[in-house]
Protein backbone atom coordinates (compact mmCIF):
# COMPACT_ATOMS: atom_id res chain seq x y z
CA UNK A 1 0.00 0.00 0.00
CA UNK A 2 2.77 2.37 0.91
CA UNK A 3 4.58 1.68 -2.26
CA UNK A 4 1.60 2.30 -4.19
CA UNK A 5 1.56 5.56 -2.43
CA UNK A 6 4.92 6.51 -3.29
CA UNK A 7 4.63 5.63 -7.05
CA UNK A 8 1.84 7.96 -7.26
CA UNK A 9 4.35 10.83 -6.16
CA UNK A 10 6.92 8.92 -8.22
CA UNK A 11 9.47 8.76 -5.61
CA UNK A 12 10.87 5.26 -4.29
CA UNK A 13 11.06 3.83 -1.28
CA UNK A 14 15.25 4.34 -1.10
CA UNK A 15 14.76 7.86 -1.61
CA UNK A 16 12.63 8.53 1.68
CA UNK A 17 15.73 8.74 4.10
CA UNK A 18 17.23 11.71 2.24
CA UNK A 19 13.94 13.00 1.86
CA UNK A 20 13.50 13.27 5.49
CA UNK A 21 16.88 14.54 6.17
CA UNK A 22 16.17 17.41 4.11
CA UNK A 23 12.98 18.02 5.96
CA UNK A 24 14.19 18.02 9.32
CA UNK A 25 17.82 18.71 8.91
CA UNK A 26 18.34 15.95 10.73
CA UNK A 27 20.17 12.42 9.95
CA UNK A 28 18.11 9.74 9.92
CA UNK A 29 19.52 6.66 11.88
CA UNK A 30 18.59 2.99 11.11
CA UNK A 31 18.75 2.10 14.87
CA UNK A 32 18.08 -1.61 14.59
CA UNK A 33 20.68 -2.01 12.19
CA UNK A 34 23.06 0.06 14.44
CA UNK A 35 22.16 -2.30 17.48
CA UNK A 36 22.74 -5.38 15.43
CA UNK A 37 26.12 -4.06 14.61
CA UNK A 38 27.14 -3.17 18.30
CA UNK A 39 26.00 -6.74 19.12
CA UNK A 40 28.12 -8.59 16.79
CA UNK A 41 30.85 -6.24 17.34
CA UNK A 42 31.06 -7.11 21.06
CA UNK A 43 30.40 -10.96 20.44
CA UNK A 44 33.73 -10.42 18.35
CA UNK A 45 35.21 -8.67 21.43
CA UNK A 46 34.79 -11.01 23.99
CA UNK A 47 35.56 -13.97 21.82
CA UNK A 48 39.01 -12.31 21.22
CA UNK A 49 39.05 -11.42 25.01
CA UNK A 50 38.47 -15.24 25.86
CA UNK A 51 41.19 -16.39 23.45
CA UNK A 52 43.52 -13.37 24.13
CA UNK A 53 42.98 -14.25 28.43
CA UNK A 54 42.48 -18.06 27.96
CA UNK A 55 45.62 -18.49 30.89
CA UNK A 56 42.90 -16.64 33.52
CA UNK A 57 39.95 -17.54 31.99
CA UNK A 58 37.80 -16.51 35.49
CA UNK A 59 39.57 -12.57 34.64
CA UNK A 60 38.29 -13.22 31.31
CA UNK A 61 34.77 -14.11 32.44
CA UNK A 62 34.75 -10.69 34.82
CA UNK A 63 36.32 -8.46 32.29
CA UNK A 64 33.30 -9.71 29.95
CA UNK A 65 30.64 -9.92 33.10
CA UNK A 66 31.66 -6.02 33.21
CA UNK A 67 29.81 -4.56 29.99
CA UNK A 68 31.64 -2.74 27.41
CA UNK A 69 30.14 0.64 26.29
CA UNK A 70 30.63 0.91 22.09
CA UNK A 71 33.67 3.43 22.51
CA UNK A 72 35.42 1.38 24.53
CA UNK A 73 35.77 -1.65 22.15
CA UNK A 74 39.20 -0.94 21.13
CA UNK A 75 40.01 -0.23 24.37
CA UNK A 76 38.93 -3.14 26.28
CA UNK A 77 40.63 -5.34 23.27
CA UNK A 78 44.32 -3.79 23.59
CA UNK A 79 44.16 -3.86 27.47
CA UNK A 80 43.06 -7.63 27.42
CA UNK A 81 46.39 -8.22 25.08
CA UNK A 82 48.49 -5.80 27.80
CA UNK A 83 47.53 -8.03 30.67
CA UNK A 84 47.78 -11.14 28.45
CA UNK A 85 51.13 -10.03 27.35
CA UNK A 86 52.21 -9.34 31.35
CA UNK A 87 50.87 -13.27 32.51
CA UNK A 88 52.86 -14.28 29.81
CA UNK A 89 55.68 -12.38 30.79
CA UNK A 90 55.85 -12.99 34.46
CA UNK A 91 55.18 -16.76 33.63
CA UNK A 92 58.98 -16.64 32.02
CA UNK A 93 60.36 -15.02 35.01
CA UNK A 94 59.03 -17.77 37.23
CA UNK A 95 60.02 -20.39 35.02
CA UNK A 96 63.05 -18.93 34.14
CA UNK A 97 63.66 -18.16 38.28
CA UNK A 98 65.09 -14.77 37.19
CA UNK A 99 65.14 -11.90 39.22
CA UNK A 100 62.15 -9.84 40.28
CA UNK A 101 61.14 -6.83 37.79
CA UNK A 102 59.33 -3.84 39.05
CA UNK A 103 55.89 -2.68 38.18
CA UNK A 104 56.91 0.05 36.24
CA UNK A 105 59.58 -2.22 34.32
CA UNK A 106 56.65 -4.93 33.45
CA UNK A 107 54.32 -2.07 32.55
CA UNK A 108 56.57 -0.18 30.19
CA UNK A 109 57.24 -3.81 28.57
CA UNK A 110 54.22 -4.37 28.21
CA UNK A 111 52.13 -1.30 27.68
CA UNK A 112 54.78 1.45 26.68
CA UNK A 113 53.62 3.20 29.47
CA UNK A 114 55.84 2.83 32.94
CA UNK A 115 52.29 3.36 34.43
CA UNK A 116 50.34 1.22 32.45
CA UNK A 117 49.51 -1.18 35.42
CA UNK A 118 49.50 1.05 38.09
CA UNK A 119 47.83 -0.19 41.15
CA UNK A 120 44.74 2.35 40.83
CA UNK A 121 44.20 1.78 37.41
CA UNK A 122 41.41 -0.33 36.37
CA UNK A 123 44.11 -2.48 33.98
CA UNK A 124 46.59 -2.19 37.19
CA UNK A 125 43.82 -4.34 39.70
CA UNK A 126 42.54 -6.61 36.94
CA UNK A 127 46.65 -7.46 36.81
CA UNK A 128 46.42 -8.21 39.99
CA UNK A 129 43.31 -10.69 39.97
CA UNK A 130 45.35 -12.48 36.84
CA UNK A 131 48.12 -13.03 39.35
CA UNK A 132 46.28 -14.32 41.31
CA UNK A 133 44.57 -16.38 39.54
CA UNK A 134 47.60 -17.63 37.80
CA UNK A 135 49.20 -18.54 41.25
CA UNK A 136 46.06 -20.42 42.67
CA UNK A 137 45.60 -17.52 45.87
CA UNK A 138 42.76 -15.40 46.59
CA UNK A 139 42.51 -11.74 45.14
CA UNK A 140 43.45 -9.71 47.45
CA UNK A 141 42.91 -5.57 47.91
CA UNK A 142 44.71 -4.48 50.91
CA UNK A 143 47.87 -2.59 49.78
CA UNK A 144 50.25 -4.69 51.50
CA UNK A 145 49.05 -7.71 50.74
CA UNK A 146 48.62 -6.80 46.77
CA UNK A 147 52.28 -5.90 46.64
CA UNK A 148 53.53 -9.42 48.96
CA UNK A 149 51.37 -10.97 46.12
CA UNK A 150 53.00 -9.35 43.08
CA UNK A 151 55.97 -9.91 44.99
CA UNK A 152 55.78 -13.98 44.95
CA UNK A 153 55.40 -13.93 41.55
CA UNK A 154 58.62 -11.58 40.59
CA UNK A 155 56.67 -8.27 40.45
CA UNK A 156 58.30 -5.65 42.91
CA UNK A 157 55.78 -2.52 43.95
CA UNK A 158 56.18 0.61 45.22
CA UNK A 159 58.69 -0.63 47.64
CA UNK A 160 60.47 2.71 47.25
CA UNK A 161 58.19 5.57 46.35
CA UNK A 162 56.23 5.60 49.92
CA UNK A 163 57.59 5.33 53.80
CA UNK A 164 56.75 5.48 57.14
CA UNK A 165 58.55 8.19 59.00
CA UNK A 166 59.22 6.80 62.54
CA UNK A 167 61.15 8.75 65.51
CA UNK A 168 62.88 7.28 68.72
CA UNK A 169 62.17 3.90 68.30
CA UNK A 170 64.30 1.06 69.68
CA UNK A 171 65.21 -1.69 68.11
CA UNK A 172 67.20 -4.45 69.03
CA UNK A 173 68.18 -6.66 65.73
CA UNK A 174 71.55 -6.87 64.04
CA UNK A 175 70.35 -5.72 60.69
CA UNK A 176 70.89 -3.30 58.95
CA UNK A 177 67.70 -1.14 59.61
CA UNK A 178 68.26 -1.84 63.34
CA UNK A 179 71.29 -0.29 63.06
CA UNK A 180 70.17 2.53 61.51
CA UNK A 181 66.87 2.94 63.88
CA UNK A 182 69.71 2.31 66.87
CA UNK A 183 72.14 5.86 65.56
CA UNK A 184 68.84 8.11 65.63
CA UNK A 185 69.54 10.94 65.14
CA UNK A 186 66.32 12.46 63.97
CA UNK A 187 63.54 10.95 62.21
CA UNK A 188 64.63 8.09 59.84
CA UNK A 189 61.78 6.82 57.00
CA UNK A 190 61.13 3.27 56.30
CA UNK A 191 60.48 1.92 53.13
CA UNK A 192 58.34 -1.18 52.06
CA UNK A 193 61.96 -2.80 50.94
CA UNK A 194 63.55 -1.84 54.55
CA UNK A 195 60.31 -3.96 56.01
CA UNK A 196 59.83 -6.58 53.98
CA UNK A 197 64.06 -7.02 52.98
CA UNK A 198 65.40 -6.28 56.51
CA UNK A 199 62.67 -5.90 59.10
CA UNK A 200 64.06 -4.37 62.25
CA UNK A 201 63.33 -6.10 65.82
CA UNK A 202 61.19 -3.29 67.20
CA UNK A 203 61.92 -3.32 71.15
CA UNK A 204 59.58 -0.28 72.38
CA UNK A 205 56.37 -2.09 74.15
CA UNK A 206 54.34 0.58 72.58
CA UNK A 207 54.35 3.05 69.92
CA UNK A 208 52.18 6.32 69.36
CA UNK A 209 51.42 6.19 65.07
CA UNK A 210 49.59 9.79 63.83
CA UNK A 211 48.58 10.62 60.76
CA UNK A 212 50.55 13.84 60.28
CA UNK A 213 54.17 14.68 59.93
CA UNK A 214 53.31 18.07 61.36
CA UNK A 215 53.35 15.89 64.42
CA UNK A 216 56.89 14.69 64.27
CA UNK A 217 57.68 18.35 63.88
CA UNK A 218 56.22 19.31 66.83
CA UNK A 219 57.45 16.51 68.58
CA UNK A 220 61.30 17.11 67.62
CA UNK A 221 60.54 20.88 68.83
CA UNK A 222 59.65 20.29 72.21
CA UNK A 223 62.63 17.06 72.62
CA UNK A 224 59.69 14.33 73.03
CA UNK A 225 61.30 11.36 74.10
CA UNK A 226 58.04 8.23 73.58
CA UNK A 227 58.56 6.03 70.26
CA UNK A 228 56.20 7.84 67.74
CA UNK A 229 55.34 6.81 63.73
CA UNK A 230 53.59 9.00 61.52
CA UNK A 231 51.53 7.17 58.48
CA UNK A 232 50.20 10.23 56.37
CA UNK A 233 46.83 9.73 55.76
CA UNK A 234 45.03 7.05 54.39
CA UNK A 235 46.67 4.03 55.25
CA UNK A 236 49.26 2.71 52.10
CA UNK A 237 50.72 -0.46 51.63
CA UNK A 238 54.04 0.82 53.69
CA UNK A 239 51.49 1.61 56.58
CA UNK A 240 49.67 -1.72 56.55
CA UNK A 241 53.49 -3.30 56.21
CA UNK A 242 54.69 -1.37 59.41
CA UNK A 243 51.93 -1.45 61.27
CA UNK A 244 51.75 -5.32 60.81
CA UNK A 245 55.26 -5.74 61.61
CA UNK A 246 54.91 -3.96 65.26
CA UNK A 247 52.48 -6.46 66.05
CA UNK A 248 54.35 -9.30 65.15
CA UNK A 249 57.40 -7.59 67.33
CA UNK A 250 54.79 -7.36 70.37
CA UNK A 251 54.48 -4.09 70.06
CA UNK A 252 51.18 -1.87 71.30
CA UNK A 253 49.94 0.87 69.44
CA UNK A 254 47.90 3.61 69.99
CA UNK A 255 46.59 6.27 67.41
CA UNK A 256 45.61 9.63 66.57
CA UNK A 257 44.29 11.30 63.41
CA UNK A 258 42.44 14.48 62.34
CA UNK A 259 39.10 14.73 63.74
CA UNK A 260 37.04 14.67 60.19
CA UNK A 261 35.57 12.18 58.11
CA UNK A 262 38.73 10.54 56.47
CA UNK A 263 40.53 10.78 59.55
CA UNK A 264 38.09 8.88 61.42
CA UNK A 265 37.46 5.65 59.15
CA UNK A 266 41.25 5.44 59.25
CA UNK A 267 41.09 5.37 62.61
CA UNK A 268 38.82 2.65 62.77
CA UNK A 269 40.52 0.62 60.19
CA UNK A 270 43.76 1.08 62.45
CA UNK A 271 41.93 -0.09 65.46
CA UNK A 272 40.18 -3.39 63.62
CA UNK A 273 42.89 -4.43 61.93
CA UNK A 274 45.53 -3.61 64.51
CA UNK A 275 43.65 -3.53 68.02
CA UNK A 276 45.11 0.29 68.00
CA UNK A 277 43.65 2.31 71.04
CA UNK A 278 42.52 5.35 69.62
CA UNK A 279 43.47 8.26 71.29
CA UNK A 280 42.78 12.56 70.97
CA UNK A 281 39.81 12.01 68.85
CA UNK A 282 37.22 12.21 71.60
CA UNK A 283 34.16 14.57 72.35
CA UNK A 284 36.70 16.15 75.71
CA UNK A 285 39.48 16.64 73.41
CA UNK A 286 36.91 17.82 70.74
CA UNK A 287 34.89 20.64 73.49
CA UNK A 288 38.34 21.93 74.53
CA UNK A 289 39.82 22.38 70.86
CA UNK A 290 36.79 23.87 70.02
CA UNK A 291 38.02 27.41 71.55
CA UNK A 292 40.14 27.90 68.22
CA UNK A 293 38.19 25.66 65.51
CA UNK A 294 39.68 25.35 62.10
CA UNK A 295 37.99 27.32 59.05
CA UNK A 296 37.02 23.60 56.80
CA UNK A 297 33.68 22.45 57.36
CA UNK A 298 33.08 19.17 58.98
CA UNK A 299 31.11 17.62 56.34
CA UNK A 300 29.61 13.76 56.91
CA UNK A 301 30.73 11.54 59.55
CA UNK A 302 30.97 8.39 59.32
CA UNK A 303 27.80 6.13 60.81
CA UNK A 304 29.86 4.56 63.31
CA UNK A 305 30.56 7.64 64.72
CA UNK A 306 30.01 7.54 68.43
CA UNK A 307 26.92 9.81 69.86
CA UNK A 308 29.14 12.06 72.08
CA UNK A 309 31.40 12.74 69.45
CA UNK A 310 29.02 13.85 67.17
CA UNK A 311 27.06 15.66 69.43
CA UNK A 312 30.62 17.79 70.42
CA UNK A 313 31.42 18.22 66.46
CA UNK A 314 28.03 19.27 65.60
CA UNK A 315 28.38 22.04 67.94
CA UNK A 316 31.05 23.98 65.47
CA UNK A 317 30.76 22.26 62.90
CA UNK A 318 34.39 22.68 61.92
CA UNK A 319 36.48 19.66 61.51
CA UNK A 320 39.71 19.71 64.12
CA UNK A 321 43.25 18.76 62.65
CA UNK A 322 46.15 17.33 64.41
CA UNK A 323 47.91 20.74 64.03
CA UNK A 324 45.41 22.14 66.78
CA UNK A 325 47.42 22.97 69.98
CA UNK A 326 44.99 21.27 71.85
CA UNK A 327 45.54 17.86 70.18
CA UNK A 328 49.65 18.99 70.32
CA UNK A 329 49.26 19.15 74.12
CA UNK A 330 47.17 15.79 74.61
CA UNK A 331 49.65 13.44 72.18
CA UNK A 332 53.00 15.37 73.42
CA UNK A 333 52.45 16.93 76.46
CA UNK A 334 50.54 14.10 77.83
CA UNK A 335 47.42 14.14 79.41
CA UNK A 336 45.96 10.94 79.60
CA UNK A 337 42.58 11.84 81.14
CA UNK A 338 42.09 13.67 77.68
CA UNK A 339 43.67 11.37 75.87
CA UNK A 340 41.67 8.38 76.45
CA UNK A 341 38.32 9.83 76.69
CA UNK A 342 35.20 7.89 75.12
CA UNK A 343 36.17 5.73 72.33
CA UNK A 344 35.48 8.07 68.77
CA UNK A 345 33.90 5.43 66.67
CA UNK A 346 31.24 2.48 68.07
CA UNK A 347 32.60 -0.94 68.75
CA UNK A 348 33.07 -3.13 65.94
CA UNK A 349 34.50 -6.17 64.70
CA UNK A 350 38.23 -7.00 64.85
CA UNK A 351 37.67 -9.02 62.13
CA UNK A 352 40.09 -7.87 59.11
CA UNK A 353 39.00 -7.07 55.82
CA UNK A 354 40.52 -6.79 52.15
CA UNK A 355 38.45 -3.61 51.43
CA UNK A 356 41.01 -0.56 52.02
CA UNK A 357 40.59 2.92 50.72
CA UNK A 358 42.88 4.58 47.81
CA UNK A 359 46.16 4.83 48.82
CA UNK A 360 47.44 8.47 49.29
CA UNK A 361 50.01 10.68 50.68
CA UNK A 362 47.54 12.80 53.10
CA UNK A 363 43.97 12.43 52.65
CA UNK A 364 41.89 14.74 50.35
CA UNK A 365 40.45 17.51 51.98
CA UNK A 366 36.98 18.08 51.01
CA UNK A 367 36.64 19.02 47.35
CA UNK A 368 39.83 17.71 46.14
CA UNK A 369 40.50 14.28 44.54
CA UNK A 370 43.46 12.17 45.61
Amino acid sequence: MRNTRLARFGVAAKHLPAMAELATGEPVVNHTAGRAASAAARATLWTEVENTLAAVPLLARRIRAAGVADTEIDSVRTESRYLAAAVAKIDRLRLQDAPPMTLAKLAHDCTGDPHGFDLDKLNGRRLVEAVAERAGEPITYRPDAVRALLARSGVLADRLSSSVVVLNLRASGTGVVDERLRLGGGPVPLTLFDLTVNPPTLADAAILVVENPSVIEAALAVEFPGPIACTSGHLRAVDHAFLQHAIDCGVSLSYAGDIDRDGLIIAAQVREFYGARVLAMDHLTVTKASAAPSAVPLGKLPDATSPELAAALADRSRAVYQENDVILNVLLGGSPVVAAGDDPIKTVSHTRSALIPSETTRKPRPGMLD
